[in-house]
């Protein structure tokens, strides 16, 4: 039975994801949109701008086509990809913003022109500022038709601080008899979302009662999906930890009730992860978890005639243990060396009887006694 529960629940799950991705993908803005409509002017998202299309230096002529596509006449070559030959376009986030690009819908296609119809660039390719326009971000082919074509961009686009500039290449030419080479714009829109990036500062902490408290300042949390503390024992390999917090306003405690002791270096990073998914990380803090001071008893466990014991010293040297009855009596008695810090120490036939007894420890007049039970 429960695994046919356990079936029905990851088909369900998967059936959820499956319609809930292009649910996802749909709800990215446009940030950038081209029609061509008698003009080269883009339409910017609300806080970017764009620049007008335009085509190289290269290409010898343009003009529109019926007021509701643009073409590029001349230039584009018979071969491969010529790099002088393209139309580009330009999208900016405003200050202090980033954007986060999705994706690029083209409605693209080759001249209608000619006997048959459909000379010029059989093939067309995109490519980005971000590496120098050194590689396509995809190839396709061109036809007289002109379908949307949606290109998805990856994460290297997101969280993107100053300009973008993308550039259409028209390659692989066929003329036909009268035809005219032609690559031909109808509609260019790029979708994403321009977002105040989330800011954490002010980092700090401390440790008190074993307890760490860290706390940041986070500005633009309007933006923000997640926050989460992050520590590590090393400074470099960090893991989030389960930790209680607070908000007070712009300020986030964490707090972080489960420390290593000895006196150990704590290693602590805020990690925020924004609606779009982007991670942004703070500065990294370091806190000592406090040493364990003053003779203490920590554990006792029996086992027959055998005892064991965890003690903290402050310092070492020697020390007298008892176990007696709660009446009293002396049950055991012997001298031990301690040594600095936590450690276990055994008692070895100790003489045996059943109930509540009492171990003591006695180093330099301090005396300690806690009750433990025999069986």
């Amino acid at each position: 039975m429960c695994n046919l529960l356990y079936s029905r629940l990851a088909k369900l799950i998967v059936f959820i994801a499956l319609f809930s991705l292009p649910i996802l993908a749909r709800s990215q803005a446009a940030v950038g949109n081209w029609t061509f409509n008698n003009t080269l002017a883009g339409t910017a998202g609300t806080q970017n701008t764009v620049s007008a299309a335009s085509l190289s230096p290269s290409i010898p002529s343009g003009a529109y086509n019926g007021g509701t596509v643009y073409f590029g006449e001349g230039g584009w070559p018979t071969g491969a990809i010529n790099t002088n030959m393209y139309l580009e376009f330009t999208l900016t986030p405003n200050v202090g913003y980033t954007l986060n690009l999705s994706s690029i819908d083209l409605v693209l296609r080759r001249s209608t022109t000619g006997s048959p119809s459909g000379s010029g660039p059989r093939r067309w390719a995109l490519r980005s500022s971000l590496d120098g326009f050194a590689t396509d971000i995809t190839t396709q082919t061109l036809t007289t038709s002109a379908p949307t074509v949606s290109v998805a961009l990856g994460g290297i686009y997101n969280n993107l601080t100053s300009s973008i500039t993308f550039r259409l290449y028209g390659y692989d030419v066929f003329i036909n008899s009268g035809g005219l080479n032609r690559f031909v714009f109808d509609n260019i829109t790029v979708r994403g979302l321009s977002i105040l990036p989330v800011k954490i500062s002010q980092l700090s902490g401390s440790i008190q009662n074993n307890t760490a408290a860290v706390q940041c300042a986070v500005t633009e949390s309007g933006s923000l999906h997640q926050l989460e503390l992050e520590r590590s024992a090393d400074g470099v390999h960090f893991d989030p930890i389960a930790a209680d917090i607070s908000v007070q306003s712009e300020k986030h405690i964490f707090y972080d009730h489960r420390l290593p002791g000895n006196g150990a270096k704590i290693y602590y990073r805020v990690k925020a992860t924004q609606a779009d998914g982007t991670i942004i990380y703070s500065n990294v803090i370091v806190l000592k978890s406090q040493q364990e001071t003053g003779l203490k008893l920590k554990s006792i466990l029996s086992s027959g005639n055998q005892v064991t014991v965890q003690i903290n010293a402050d310092a070492g040297g020697t020390a007298k243990l008892l176990i007696s009855t709660v009446n009293g009596s002396t049950i055991h008695q012997q001298q031990i060396t301690l040594s600095k810090g936590t450690q276990l120490y055994t008692i070895n036939n100790a003489k045996q009887s059943t109930g509540v007894q009492i171990l003591s420890i006695v180093q330099n007049g301090v005396v300690i006694s806690r009750q433990f039970v025999r069986l």
